[in-house]
Order: structure tokens, then C-alpha cells, then sequence
């Protein structure tokens, strides 16, 4: 028997411990009501009948493709059909196989309270228990991971609304990564409940989704009412959450700096413009655990380059910020290199794909010549002429802490090829 056959079989006998059939969905609404929500009316379109295909079936109730199918009971082996529902949960079947999803089984699949719990719950919402969810809940050592990234098509929100019940009490999953499955409101919304209880999670992978501000606001308002949330690592890349949501994470940094856990925080392509950038400048000034922010691909310009330029004077924690992509000219830059000449935790600046031309360069070039921290500066794909090329090389001799320096896609002339050629000579730790 191979792992997922192993985890279907689990499940399939579970349910009929549970009484419900895999296509049972008459209870839906009992789970949707069971679970407190700020929006009551939001449940609306996710309470229709039954899951059979149906002309008036929402598309938000559409089933994976990849979740563990009714025809698990023809496969389960006699063994297993002759165990009784109460077996023991420390009884655990071995497997070497994939979930159809492309999620890596674990060598044991064991029936514990949380898988049983996970299973009842999607007995109770019409929903068939998904394989990868069945086999992380399974898991009792070392940092568990439940990915369900790269799905041939999205969970729906009745899913996320029974993992997300499962993850307020969870104690061993540290990773939750649902990138790319179209969350929403109303999955922000149960993400939020279960948010405010967890104390395990570390890392949330919510890239390429559908949260907006409205979503990210959701999310926000159960973070700041849990005291012992441990999440570290935050991906919201890709979820267009625009100036509000930005504000909203920001209000979330800036509350409790000095018992904050998040150190990553990734917000690239999210349609964030200068307002924004401000807010989030605003709580870096006060943040002490923050250490890497991703701002690439949007559109915070001079005015938000130099809002963060402030921050950065005053901000001790913070070791790398990337602003490649966001049309910032020599202002914004100015304003970034007068707050590296106070800085001295930063590591990492990233300006590529900018608007910074040689006069931008001088700016940089004076704070390299204060600044002892600093590793690695990219400034590729810009307006940069010799000028500017020289004007770097120089102030570079004499700073041996920058180890790699991105000039890609430059016009450096045969003048900043020379200068270029002469630095290599003396400082020998830059590549």
C-alpha cells in the first residue's frame, strides 16, 4: 500500500467512525456557525445544499482537484476493514508516496486528535479531508510543515474554514504555506480566528492569493489579540493589498516592539505607494524585530524612499530592505544614504531597477565612506553612467565590508571599467 492509499484508508475509516458518508454536506452550515466570524452575512454564498455538481453551486465551493477521493473505500485493505474505530491511535501506517498535489508524505501516517478532529470537521461541512493537511496534523517531531502551495486548483473557503479550526489549538505544525489558492476575505477571515489562538506557527505562506486590504485587516485583528503569537516569517507578496493593508501590517509592527516575534516580512507586488511606505516607516522607527523587508515591485517613489530613509537612522534590528523596482530618482536615494550614515545594522540594500542616475551615486559613495555595515549593495538596471561608476569605485577603496556590489545592465564606459579594474586590485574582499 502506498502513502496516500495509506492516508485515504485512515480517513475513509474515520469517517464511518464519525457516521457520515464522504459526501455528506447536510451539516455545512454547523461548522460555518460554530465558528465566531466579525461578518456574519459573509458566510452567505458558501451555504448552499449539497456537493454533488449542482447549476446553482457557488464557485467558491468548487472541490479540489487533488483531495483525497470518495473511492478510498474499495482500496482500503481488509486489515484495515476489520480494525475497529477505535483502535488505538498510536497504530500508524507506513507509506513512500506523494500526495497527487505533489506534497511529500512522511513516512507514518498516525491517528491522533488533531487528525481525528480535522477529519470530523470536514465530515461535518460536506468537505473531503485534503491529504496533505491529514499527513502534516500526523506528524509529532521536528519543525512540520503543511504546504498546500502548487495545487492543480485552490482550496475553498469551507477547506481553509476546517483547517483553520484545527490550527487554534495545533501544537506541532510550525509552517503553513497556502500560496496560490485564491484566499480571500472570507478565508482571511477564518485564518484570523485561528491566528488569535495558535501559538506554534511560525511561518505563513499567503503569496499569490486575493487578500487585498480588506483581507490583510482580517488577518491584522487576530494577530494583535494573541500574546503569545510566534510568527516570524510573513509572505504576502502578490496579494494586492495596496496602501491600507500595508498601513494595517504596520500598525501590527509598531504595537508591541519589544515582545514582536516577526523578523521577515515580504510585501512585494502588493500595489503599495508612498502612503504606505510612510506607514511602514513610521513603525520600523519603533520596531526592534524586524530584520528583513521586502518592498520590491511597487510604488513608493522618492516620497516613500525618503520616509524610510528617516527610519532607517534610528532602526538598530534591521539587516536587509529591498526596494528594487519602485521609481525611486536621486531624492529618494539621498534620503536613503543620509540614513545609512547613522545605520549600523543594515547588510543589504537593494535599488535595482530604479531611477537613480550618477548624481544619486554621490550620495551613496559619501555614506559608503562612514557606513561599516553595509554588505551588499545592488543599484543594477539603473541610469548609471561612468560618473557614477568611478564616483562608487572610489569611495569603495577605502570600505572593505562591502563584499558585492551589482552594477548589471550598466553603461560604466571604458572610464568605469578602468576604475572598476583598479579597485579589484585593492580591495579584495569585494566580488
Amino acid at each position: 500500500m502506498d502513502g496516500a492509499e495509506a492516508a485515504r484508508a485512515k480517513i475513509a475509516l474515520l469517517r464511518r467512525s464519525a457516521g457520515a458518508s464522504p459526501g455528506a454536506s447536510s451539516q455545512r452550515n454547523s461548522l460555518l456557525t460554530t465558528r465566531s466570524s466579525t461578518d456574519g452575512s459573509a458566510y452567505a454564498p458558501l451555504q448552499s445544499g449539497g456537493r454533488s455538481p449542482s447549476p446553482n453551486r457557488s464557485p467558491m465551493q468548487q472541490r479540489s482537484a487533488s483531495s483525497v477521493g470518495t473511492h478510498s473505500h474499495s482500496r482500503t485493505p481488509s486489515r484495515s476493514r476489520s480494525q475497529s474505530p477505535h483502535k488505538s491511535p498510536a497504530k500508524s501506517l507506513h507509506h513512500h508516496g506523494r500526495s497527487s498535489g505533489g506534497y511529500h508524505l512522511r513516512d507514518k501516517v498516525t491517528v491522533n486528535n488533531d487528525v481525528t478532529a480535522y477529519v470530523s470537521r470536514c465530515s461535518e461541512a460536506g468537505v473531503e479531508p485534503l491529504i496533505e493537511v491529514v499527513v502534516a496534523l500526523s506528524g509529532t517531531e521536528g519543525d512540520l510543515v503543511c504546504s498546500l502551495a502548487g495545487r492543480r486548483s485552490a482550496i475553498s473557503d469551507v477547506d481553509l474554514a476546517c483547517i483553520s479550526a484545527i490550527f487554534e489549538t495545533n501544537k506541532t505544525i510550525t509552517e503553513l504555506d497556502l500560496r496560490g489558492n485564491n484566499v480571500g476575505l472570507l478565508g482571511a477571515n477564518e485564518l484570523s480566528l485561528a491566528l488569535n489562538k495558535n501559538s506554534n506557527l511560525t511561518r505563513l505562506g499567503l503569496s499569490e492569493n486575493l487578500l487585498k486590504s480588506e483581507g490583510v485587516l482580517k488577518l491584522v485583528a487576530g494577530m494583535h489579540e494573541n500574546r503569545h503569537l510566534s510568527l516570524a516569517h510573513i509572505d504576502m507578496s502578490s496579494n494586492q493589498i495596496g496602501n491600507h493593508g500595508a498601513a494595517g501590517l504596520a500598525e501590527t509592527l509598531a504595537l508591541a516592539p519589544d515582545t514582536s516575534m516577526l523578523t521577515e516580512l515580504d510585501l512585494q507586488h502588493n500595489n503599495i505607494r508612498c502612503q504606505g511606505a510612510i506607514a511602514l516607516a513610521a513603525s520600523l522607527k519603533v520596531n526592534k524585530s524586524l530584520e528583513r523587508i521586502n518592498l520590491r515591485f511597487n510604488e513608493i517613489e522618492d516620497t516613500g524612499a525618503s520616509a524610510l530613509g528617516a527610519a532607517l537612522s534610528v532602526n538598530a534590528t534591521l539587516h536587509e530592505i529591498d526596494l528594487g523596482g519602485n521609481r525611486i530618482g536621486n531624492q529618494g536615494v539621498q534620503a536613503l544614504a543620509r540614513g545609512l550614515l547613522r545605520n549600523n545594522s543594515l547588510q543589504h540594500l537593494n535599488l535595482r531597477s530604479n531611477l537613480l542616475v550618477d548624481a544619486g551615486c554621490q550620495s551613496l559613495a559619501d555614506a559608503l565612506r562612514e557606513n561599516n555595515t553595509l554588505s551588499e549593495l545592488f543599484i543594477g538596471c539603473n541610469k548609471i553612467a561612468a560618473t557614477g561608476c568611478v564616483t562608487l569605485c572610489d569611495a569603495l577603496r577605502s570600505n572593505m565590508n562591502v563584499t558585492k556590489l551589482d552594477l548589471q545592465a550598466i553603461d560604466i564606459g571604458s572610464a568605469g571599467a578602468l576604475a572598476l579594474a583598479d579597485l579589484l586590485r585593492v580591495n579584495t574582499s569585494l566580488r
